[in-house]
């Protein structure tokens, strides 16, 4: 999705389209106030900004969310999609 479609979506449906990026509610209700972003860069600062007040139950919570580092997820929802193009610089290495 581009960050002018992203900026103009409904609060519920900005909050649905990052829903598969992090599972912690709280961050996903900021990111969706903070918009507008002027840039790709301004929301990943963002992003980044809100996920260094985490405390420890967020802190796991969004990872225990996440799949494992090089796990392929299979069918064709919205978070296995991101989660193959997200893992697929891993596709060539070792298990280990």
């Amino acid at each position: 999705m581009e960050l002018a479609a992203f900026n103009q979506l409904s609060a519920d449906e900005a909050q649905s389209a990052i829903r598969h990026c992090v599972a912690i509610p709280h961050w996903q209700q900021s990111m969706v106030a903070g918009r507008p972003f002027a840039t790709i860069e301004a929301l990943l600062a963002t992003a980044d900004a809100l996920a260094r007040q985490w405390q420890q139950p967020e802190l796991e919570a969004a990872l225990s969310a996440h799949p494992r580092i090089g796990e392929r997820a299979d069918g064709a929802d919205k978070e296995s999609v991101l989660s193959r193009g997200e893992q697929s610089a891993m596709q060539q290495a070792d298990y280990a």
